[in-house]
């Protein structure tokens, strides 16, 4: 069980540099019971999308851990303003079975302050699937035009201190 950490992957954290293919490049390299880790930084991590997730854990190997260092580690959506219904972080659950995924100590920003009231959400599994074992910890939800939080065909999900919030609280 290895630790892949995203700065190592070309991940900056900078606010201003966008970090989504570092961050889905270090997902897809991990294997069962491994953890991709997500530093905290002074700033958020950019993640774009012309899809639908743009944190994308569809296909992860069974056990993996996608967690952050809490408050410091932010994924704040670029301007995705096309209309389309975006996330931040999520999967396309009919692809196959998410077995024991765990995503925690993120912030997932929808960035509502750049794509307005466009439908983007901090994270979904969508469209219907099944027999995905899933757990969300210590999750802050937050500028998100849509919702904040939706998860469709899951066979399980463990939520636990999760926070959904229109705004970064100062």
């Amino acid at each position: 069980m290895a630790t892949l950490n995203v700065q190592d992957y070309g991940a900056v954290g900078d606010g201003n540099s966008d970090d989504t293919a570092a961050i889905n490049d270090a997902i897809a390299d991990a294997g069962t019971g491994d953890t991709v880790l997500i530093p905290a930084t002074a700033d958020d991590y950019l993640v774009s999308t012309d899809n639908r997730a743009a944190v994308d854990f569809t296909g992860v190997a069974d056990d993996v851990t996608i967690t952050g260092e809490g408050p410091g580690s932010s994924l704040k959506m670029g301007d995705v303003t096309d209309g389309n219904n975006q996330w931040v972080i999520g999967a396309e659950a009919d692809k196959g079975s998410l077995s024991g995924v765990t995503v925690r100590q993120l912030t997932l920003d929808g960035s509502r302050e750049v794509n307005g009231n466009e439908s983007t959400m901090g994270f979904n599994l969508y469209p219907g699937g099944g027999g995905h074992d899933i757990r969300m910890e210590d999750v802050v939800l937050e500028n998100c035009a849509g919702t904040g939080l939706a998860i469709r065909g899951a066979g399980s999900v463990t939520l636990r201190r999760i926070t959904s919030r229109a705004r970064k609280s100062t």
